[in-house]
């Protein structure tokens, strides 16, 4: 009996992890494109101000189960820095999401979670994928782009993720944004 209470407790604490690890959306068979920022392991909960993240900071956050579900290297600084939480939170979020988007890769791969942290706390970020790596991708069937396209596909991930958060623009803003430039592509 106390066994089986074990494992109910186990199966439930594995329920609530889950449920808070960064959602990535669903592929849509019709192309549409409805992407969701949701971590939950940092929002308010009753009673007190959210989950930490900053557990197993010396692994790589590929090799640690907590990491690999993706918390720490979607947070905002401000996020790191012990700030309220609010939209522009999730406005950093998706700025680095939209930078995995465009290099075709996860972002902060082989780096632990205190070398991620020091990177965005100092006011630093990715470095976007070259033409080289772009033409590789348009190789392997995914949109080849103009330059001026790219430059202003960055340009609104850049405003997502800058250091000052009244600064990020508003998750409509971004979505008028990325319609434009999804006009663009497909009038090319």
């Amino acid at each position: 009996q106390q066994q089986q209470q074990q494992q109910q407790q186990q199966q439930q604490q594995q329920q609530q992890s889950q449920q808070r690890q960064l959602q990535q959306p669903q592929q849509s068979q019709q192309h549409t494109i409805n992407p969701k920022v949701e971590l939950m392991a940092l929002a308010p909960t009753p009673g007190g101000s959210g989950a930490s993240a900053m557990s197993g900071l010396s692994t790589p956050h590929h090799n640690n189960p907590v990491t690999h579900n993706a918390f720490e290297f979607h947070i905002a600084p401000t996020k790191l820095a012990q700030a309220c939480y609010n939209q522009s939170i999730d406005v950093y979020s998706f700025g680095v999401i939209m930078w995995e988007v465009g290099n075709m890769q996860e972002a902060y791969q082989d780096m632990t979670v205190e070398e991620i942290a020091q990177l965005i706390l100092s006011g630093s970020r990715l470095r976007s994928a070259s033409q080289e790596t772009r033409n590789e991708n348009a190789n392997h069937g995914f949109y080849q782009v103009s330059d001026h396209m790219f430059t202003q596909y960055n340009a609104i991930m850049n405003d997502c993720w800058t250091q000052t958060p009244s600064q990020r623009p508003n998750f409509v803003t971004i979505a008028e944004r990325l319609q434009k430039l999804l006009e663009q592509i497909h009038n090319a």
